[in-house]
């Protein structure tokens, strides 16, 4: 039996839905029924019920609850795994990707299967934003903070790893504004222009606008929706090819 209750119910949840004991698309019992019954606390059940959304086989309705996932009735086939080219190559962000970009219409992140808007954890982000832009007018809160990183947020990621023993100075610790930035800092550190990056394919379009502004070859390597990146393929491209980098 699991250590956690939430894995319990999750475990025990999983099992019903692949054993079709639920009709596609039918509601789950009520979390004030799952907790009643099986003796959870409401926290427990929402934890459960919140791992099986991001896993895609349920699905929530405001004020009605939650369902199953009709296509997890059947088995479904997975994507075939594209094999890549096997040879580094230079990289070129499609010009209809950066028509994109340029109309601010990009996306950075796809919403994960079965997320909806009204997700608990956004209604509370964006709780705690409002507060802060109410409170905190001046400081804005929406922009990028300097290049260099917050120096009050520096002191403070100092001082929670000192009652860890780990003495720095905030001059060591890097702040980024965001992963782009992040990445970007990344790559500048361990590549030079012509270096080859082993990038999972397909790719982020970010990571190869990035890689084009650097002067990168790309070198793409397998990966599977399910099992992720095929560890066979990198192992391979790594011994025919100088790869300097590679982003997971």
């Amino acid at each position: 039996m699991s250590q956690f209750k939430y894995l319990e119910l999750e475990h025990l949840l999983r099992k019903e839905i692949k054993a079709n004991h639920f009709l596609p698309s039918g509601k789950l019992p009520s979390v004030r029924e799952m907790c009643q019954n099986l003796g959870f606390s409401k926290a427990t059940v929402l934890h459960a019920l919140h791992r099986l959304e991001a896993e895609g086989l349920i699905f929530s309705k405001p004020r009605s609850g939650y369902f199953v996932k009709a296509e997890t009735q059947n088995d479904r086939l997975s994507p075939k795994r594209i094999n890549p080219p096997a040879a580094p190559r230079d990289v070129t962000v499609p010009a209809i990707l950066k028509d994109i970009m340029t109309r601010s219409a990009a996306f950075d992140i796809l919403p994960t299967a079965g997320a909806t808007n009204d997700a608990n954890h956004l209604i509370t982000l964006n709780r705690h934003l409002s507060k802060a832009l109410r409170s905190r007018p001046t400081q804005k809160a929406l922009y990028y903070n300097d290049s260099s990183g917050d120096m009050r947020l520096k002191d403070a990621i100092v001082s929670h790893y000192r009652h860890r023993s780990l003495n720095q100075d905030p001059s060591q610790v890097c702040i980024t504004g965001g992963c782009q930035h992040a990445l970007f800092i990344s790559l500048m550190a361990t590549c030079s222009p012509g270096d080859t990056v082993a990038v999972e394919s397909p790719a982020f379009y970010g990571v190869l606008q990035i890689m084009e502004q650097l002067k990168l070859k790309i070198i793409e390597v397998a990966a599977d929706p399910e099992e992720g990146l095929s560890v066979e393929d990198l192992v391979e491209k790594i011994t025919d090819w100088p790869i300097k980098a590679c982003i997971v």
